[in-house]
């Protein structure tokens, strides 16, 4: 099991630190939905007792432990990441905080869709 967390961890951590930093674009030709995707899906693995909820500590391990990754070695980038996620600052990472991040990620941080004419 520490193995397909890892794995997925070393996936999540391939997005580098533009989901920690400024721009979610940045450094990644992939579209911004891939990056929720892929957020979600560690999530989901982290999540083994489907509580809805993963302590950001148990998401801190599962990136540092990953083999590879932008991230791995920079623990004020991570820290900031999940700080971002845990919106609540409850030390938890509720399913409602990661899809509302990801529906942030995927809109350029939140930014709102311009209006149709």
């Amino acid at each position: 099991m520490r193995l397909a967390i890892a794995a997925f961890a070393a996936a999540f951590l391939a997005l580098g630190s533009a989901c920690a930093g400024d721009d979610p674009g940045a450094g990644s030709d992939k579209p911004k939905a891939g990056r929720g995707e892929m957020l979600m899906k560690l999530f989901e693995k982290l999540d083994t007792k489907n509580a809805g909820k993963v302590s950001v500590e148990d998401f801190k391990q599962a990136i540092e432990n990953a083999p590879k990754g932008k991230l791995k070695d920079n623990p004020a980038a991570i820290d900031k990441l999940l700080k971002r996620i845990d919106a609540n600052g409850d030390g938890y990472i509720s399913k409602e905080e990661m899809e509302k991040f990801v529906e942030k990620l995927k809109n350029g941080k939140g930014a709102k869709k311009p209006s149709k004419p």
